[in-house]
């Protein structure tokens, strides 16, 4: 390239120079959308303590309390404190008068007769074994860790052996109720079904027996628990409610029908929910998932 060819491209971009400054120099356009509303804050706490029991308490001046009638309501200040009422063990005593007839030497004495208790001679009272299984079952707190919180809050001395005692009459006075769930399953149009073999001790025999526990749940009814052994005696099924539960199918994945096929024979001989056999359809089992040849994985 000539001198004089370079040149000329060089005027050629210095005259473009001032174009550019000038679009670079002109003003910005200004923003015509409106900004972002932010969402109201709001407080989870304070929304929660709505629906507890409220107790109020009025503070009035001093000075107002001395001369009321030289003043006037106009307005008050609300402020909220949240207090606490520890679990609080009560000793009910039962008096149960025995009274005679007045001039007559050979009357019978009469005494009324003990109300209904869930099991005579003993402490146990509904509110007290209702807050036993709840912190079993609801809360998950063995009977040993109960033991000591007693203990060691209140100075009740409840061992876990009376404990479990008591977790097995109440399982008892409850199967009523079990029943009447049970029922309501084996009316159900679909039942979701899962087993888990557990060993457990045979006693007197000095070894253990394979034992199997069943879960069900339905969408309305929701969860239910049963307990056997295999080729044995039932023993007591479990009573508790807990949180409602699913297990959804991967999807891509097909199910081995031959396993659920032999485990529901376990189904029909369940003692308490014992569906019909002619009443079973099988859609699949979850708990024998196969991928499909050559399925991603």
């Amino acid at each position: 390239m000539s001198p004089d060819q370079m040149l000329m491209a060089f005027l050629e971009d210095e005259s473009k120079k001032p174009e550019a400054a000038a679009e670079v120099d002109a003003p910005p356009v200004a923003d015509t959308t409106s900004p972002k509303k932010r969402a109201p804050r709001t407080n989870k706490l304070s929304d929660s303590l709505k629906g507890l029991p409220t107790q109020t308490r009025e503070i009035i001046a001093p000075e107002v309390l001395a001369d009321p009638e030289a003043f006037r309501l106009i307005g008050e200040e609300i402020s909220e404190r949240l207090h606490v009422s520890p679990a609080c063990f009560t000793v009910v005593i039962i008096k149960r008068l025995t009274h005679v007839r007045k001039n007559d030497p050979d009357a019978v004495p009469v005494t009324p007769a003990l109300e209904p208790c869930l099991l005579p001679g003993s402490v146990l009272t509904p509110s007290l074994g209702a807050y036993l299984l709840t912190q079993k079952f609801c809360y998950h707190s063995t009977f040993y860790r109960e033991q000591w919180k007693l203990k060691a809050a209140h100075g009740i001395e409840l061992t876990r052996n009376l404990m479990c005692s008591w977790h097995d009459h109440l399982a008892d006075r409850l199967l009523p109720l079990y029943d009447l769930i049970a029922a309501s399953f084996r009316s159900a149009t679909y039942v979701k079904v899962d087993e888990t073999p557990v060993r457990c001790l045979q006693p007197g025999l000095g070894k253990t027996a394979l034992g199997q526990f069943w879960a069900y749940h339905h969408v309305e009814h929701g969860p239910l628990f049963d307990w056997h052994k295999i080729g044995g005696v039932a023993s007591r099924p479990a009573v508790c409610s807990v949180k409602r539960w699913s297990m959804p199918l991967a999807s891509g994945r097909i199910l081995n029908r031959a396993s659920w096929t032999a485990r529901s024979s376990l189904i029909t001989t369940s003692p308490r929910t014992r569906f019909a056999r002619s009443s079973l359809a099988t859609i699949g089992c979850s708990s024998e998932v196969k991928k499909p040849v050559g399925a991603a994985p």
